[in-house]
């Protein structure tokens, strides 16, 4: 079984998404569900049960995901080590993000950065917000990139974007013929939300309470992408981030509207460890993704 295909299940799982994790590996969605399949087969067990809509990560799966995580993370300490021992020139930023700026904002700065910096290289990888924070304070991240950053002594934080939070439905949803919704058209409504222990949940259940909106949630899920998919298969909404819906709006799966009267937003931060210093190649790198940022934000104006 070569790395590559646990890195493939690993991306489909994160994202919920066999199409993204396509994109992010650079192959067909056909050959990263085939990779998945085969993996399956390997290990004589079901590690995606594909009987539901969305589909869900078996208990199996989600031991398999943790130990392919593993995996991936001591051969990449390898392959660092072994390129400090034959003194490669090339280093590594090693950069922590959420998942949903994978796609919104990653992939781009990852090619800008290329573009401009041919002495150092990024290495990226997805996370639980809390993760993330637990290994920029043991070091094992230079950088990390969460929503609401913690106002924490040990971490310096510097804020590059606040993104609209919008409701999101079906085109079939009878919200989707409005152009901008009031809060009180949300009471009442089923929604799909973000598990409890999130930050983001709390930020938005406070913020709909302060609207006087009193979410009846029936889903919960720890990404976007699972509460997008959710989404598209009912007659729920969520409240998203815009600039996380371009494709789905692109091919009309999903409908997004404001909210009247409210400025919901999701603020996004780079966060590092304050004792240590921010070297050049961080700075550029933070440079690149406030450009990125920036143009993605006018363009979804």
């Amino acid at each position: 079984m070569h790395i590559k295909a646990l890195k493939v299940y690993c991306d489909v799982v994160t994202f919920h998404s066999f199409s993204q994790a396509a994109e992010l590996n650079d192959i067909t969605q056909s050959t990263a569900s085939q990779s998945v399949n085969r993996l399956e087969e390997h290990l004589g067990a079901e590690l995606i049960d594909r009987s539901v809509r969305p589909w869900k990560v078996t208990g199996t799966g989600r031991r398999c995901y943790d130990y392919c995580r593993d995996v991936l993370n001591a051969y990449d300490r390898l392959e660092r080590e072994i390129s400090s021992s034959q003194r490669n020139i090339r280093s590594k930023v090693r950069i922590g993000s959420i998942y949903s700026v994978g796609f919104s904002y990653m992939t781009q700065c990852t090619k800008n950065y290329s573009m401009f910096n041919t002495t150092d290289e990024l290495h990226v990888e997805y996370l639980h917000p809390e993760e993330i924070i637990n290994r920029i304070l043991d070091d094992e991240l230079d950088l990390g990139i969460v929503s609401y950053p913690p106002n924490r002594r040990d971490l310096g934080v510097i804020p590059f974007v606040e993104e609209e939070l919008v409701v999101v439905c079906s085109p079939q949803h009878d919200l989707a013929q409005r152009h901008h919704i009031l809060p009180a058209q949300l009471n009442g409504q089923d929604f799909v939300g973000f598990d409890q222990g999130l930050r983001i949940s709390r930020k938005i259940k406070h913020a709909l309470r302060a609207l006087e909106v009193t979410q009846r949630v029936r889903m919960r899920f720890d990404n976007i992408e699972a509460i997008k998919r959710a989404v598209e298969e009912s007659n729920y909404l969520a409240i998203l981030p815009r600039p996380t819906l371009e494709r789905e709006l692109m091919i009309g799966t999903l409908c997004a509207r404001s909210l009247t009267g409210s400025a919901l937003v999701r603020p996004l931060g780079v966060i590092y460890k304050k004792r240590r210093p921010l070297t050049p190649a961080f700075q550029k790198f933070i440079d690149i993704l406030q450009d990125v940022a920036e143009t993605t934000r006018l363009g979804t104006q």
